[in-house]
């Protein structure tokens, strides 16, 4: 759909939350009722049978995905991403003893406070 969109095509596609993340009906794409087959034929038809018309939903949807989506703009959001993840401090799992059956993993340590104290915690989170 995205490459469809980023194409400049016309998109007709079923009304659901996930497309209009996207989409934003009648401006970049036409949208029909998931269950409405006949909808969906029809609005097909009409989109087919002037296309001049229907040429705005195909360069709107392409500016979308330029403007919201394009590597201009994703990669520096993900740059920033990783960079905050990077600096944020990393505390190790003190559930790791409870979740993980004895003798499948090397264990630093017996002693759960042990680890706490490594990890600068007062007490597991199981004993708060």
């Amino acid at each position: 759909m995205i490459d469809a969109m980023a194409c400049g095509a016309v998109l007709i596609a079923s009304d659901q939350t996930c497309v209009r993340e996207y989409v934003e009906p009648g401006v970049n794409a036409l949208l029909v009722d998931f269950f409405d087959f006949q909808a969906l034929a029809d609005q097909t038809l009409t989109v087919l049978a002037d296309p001049p018309a229907h040429r705005h939903l195909g360069e709107a949807a392409a500016r979308t995905i330029f403007e919201k989506y394009s590597l201009e703009i994703s990669l520096p959001r993900i740059k920033e991403y990783f960079q905050r993840v990077a600096a944020s401090r990393g505390v190790p799992s003190l559930l790791l003893e409870k979740l993980v059956k004895t003798g499948t993993l090397p264990v630093v340590t017996e002693d759960p406070r042990e680890l706490a104290r490594k990890a600068r915690a007062t007490d597991p989170p199981w004993e708060q």
